[in-house]
């Protein structure tokens, strides 16, 4: 494993917003943490030297067409994080190679993912706006994210394809 890795450094993806002030001299990129849901917030962070916005994956984003659109990026597809703890909830004895998961009343299943001390519970669905893609391009957005998660090889490749 290569660990002199040379990273590009001027380049921050930022989850809260004391981020946008401490990396204010870099290429910063908001993360969809911030739940970003109208103008007003874009044009804070535009303003503060955010060069992307990643808009909440809340919203409709089906009902873009007073935003701001070139400057923002749309998740189209993933699992998303839903909360993040700073603590160990599966316990002592875990081994991290496992796959845990939540259950609620409905049988929907949350993955769970304990790394570096942190807890990530991801949402029990991928969000998939794959095919809205033409949609998005026609009204000027220019920036999509993928969040994989457990994805093959092959998955992965299908879903670059649709993105082009």
């Amino acid at each position: 494993m290569d660990t002199n890795k040379e990273y590009d450094t001027n380049n921050v993806l930022v989850t809260q917003y004391g981020d946008v002030y401490k990396y204010k001299d870099k290429n910063i990129i908001s993360d969809y943490y911030l739940n970003i849901v109208n103008n007003y917030s874009i044009k804070y962070l535009l303003d503060n030297n955010v060069k992307r916005v990643t808009l909440s994956p809340e919203i409709d984003y089906n009902n873009l067409g007073s935003y701001i659109k070139d400057k923002v990026e749309l998740i189209i597809y993933g699992r998303i994080e839903l909360m993040l703890l700073k603590t160990n909830i599966l316990g002592n004895n875990i081994n991290i190679e496992d796959t845990y998961l939540l259950e609620d009343i409905h049988k929907n299943r949350y993955p769970v993912i304990y790394k570096d001390n942190l807890t990530h519970i991801l949402h029990y669905r991928n969000i998939n706006n794959l095919d809205n893609i033409d949609y998005y391009k026609s009204i000027g957005i220019k920036s999509y994210r993928l969040e994989l998660y457990d994805e093959d090889y092959d998955e992965v490749v299908d879903l670059l394809s649709k993105l082009k």
